[in-house]
């Protein structure tokens, strides 16, 4: 397994945590920034989600979490429903969601024209080679779909024509004694 090497000259991984070096090596420094802003660079309790592995983690393994990153754009997930749901419910009160999405500018709101027949091979070519067709979000449709799920929004930022989010979640666990 590669490590990532040290850039003396910049320090840029000197204090943060092994989760969030492993992050960086994946090109992922966008995410980087964003964890800066926040404050969670150093968080312990933090996990990654990557888009290009796929892990299965037991229910005991997540009540430690404090911060649940994914790397995946929400557009991506096949079942953003049954992820947003597992995640509500697994999660200890007042845990850290983070992640992304691309704000979806259809061509004929962008610029008054529709591209029509090029537009719609473009689009069945690209769920040709990925799994689900790409789901239209914007700001507004994420924090209402949050929202239903019982995370808060605390905190929405584009960067680079990607738009990160940092969520918490406020639903509590029915095995917490609340009804």
């Amino acid at each position: 397994m590669g490590k990532l090497k040290r850039n003396n000259s910049s320090g840029r991984t000197s204090g943060l945590s092994p989760v969030i070096i492993n992050m960086l090596s994946g090109g992922s420094e966008n995410f980087l920034h964003y964890l800066k802003e926040l404050g969670l660079t150093k968080s312990k309790n933090l996990m990654v989600l990557s888009s290009g592995h796929r892990y299965y983690y037991d229910e005991t393994d997540l009540r430690s979490v404090r911060t649940v990153l994914n790397l995946e754009k929400l557009n991506l997930i096949r079942h953003l429903d049954r992820f947003l749901n597992a995640l509500v419910r697994i999660l200890p009160p007042d845990s850290n969601f983070i992640g992304c999405f691309a704000e979806s500018i259809d061509s004929t709101e962008k610029n008054g024209t529709d591209s029509g027949l090029s537009s719609g091979i473009v689009k069945r070519i690209r769920n040709l080679f990925f799994h689900a067709p790409e789901r239209h979000m914007d700001k507004d449709k994420v924090s209402d779909l949050f929202e239903n799920y019982g995370f808060r929004i605390l905190d929405m930022k584009e960067i680079n024509g990607i738009t990160y989010f940092h969520s918490q979640n406020v639903k509590k666990n029915i095995a917490d004694g609340c009804s």
